[in-house]
């Protein structure tokens, strides 16, 4: 399978926030649309459980790596139509309420990270392989480095990872969680996290 330029997928680094630029900003409604709220996250050897309580405090409880046993709570301020700030990090909701995007250094965790709303994860979304590998053709591209990197796969899910323009076969195998998000085993170097995102038009993009 050979990378093909025409067919791209950009991965938005700019703030998650401006996805919503066009909503207009009450920090009151912001505060309603997150009270109440529970969301979990899981992958291999971690998990965690953030609850936006009606008194305006928010409770993160996390357990594995560094992370192992934390409760962390604070009362976290309002950033946008749909997002709010607290724990050290930015705590985005979806278009359609679904996801909870965090953006921050959060413990042990990465700068990135997708939450489910409720107490387990969701089954994995039925177009998600579909998605990735449609008409094997698809390149998903990440911007925001110093080197342009591509990742292509196949309908069997191998991977083809690129960079400045280079090819590697990784040979890998991809683990699903649930939701949109997947952990691909032989991208250069190592493994790498993925989460498959739905932006409010409809459009989707790869990120990690």
């Amino acid at each position: 399978m050979g990378i093909k330029t025409g067919l791209c997928v950009w991965v938005a680094t700019a703030g998650l926030c401006g996805a919503f630029a066009g909503e207009a900003f009450d920090a009151e409604k912001t505060k309603a649309l997150f009270a109440g709220t529970e969301w979990y996250a899981r992958m291999a050897g971690w998990s965690s459980e953030v609850t936006f309580a009606a008194d305006g405090t928010m409770v993160v409880k996390a357990d594995g790596y560094a992370d192992k046993n934390r409760t962390g709570r604070c009362t976290p301020e309002p950033s946008g139509p749909r997002s709010m700030k607290g724990d050290k990090a930015e705590w985005v909701m979806s278009q359609d309420g679904k996801e909870l995007r965090v953006t921050g250094k959060l413990g042990a965790r990465p700068d990135f990270y997708v939450f489910y709303r409720g107490k387990k994860m969701p089954p994995e979304y039925p177009h998600v392989r579909e998605t990735l590998a449609k008409g094997a053709g698809i390149v998903w591209v990440r911007q925001g480095t110093e080197a342009r990197r591509t990742l292509a796969f196949s309908a069997e899910l191998e991977a083809v990872y690129g960079e400045d323009g280079s090819e590697k076969r990784t040979n890998g195998t991809s683990d699903f969680f649930g939701g949109g998000q997947f952990i691909h085993w032989g991208v250069v170097p190592g493994h790498s996290m993925y989460w498959l995102l739905q932006d409010e038009k409809g459009g989707w993009s790869l990120r990690d």
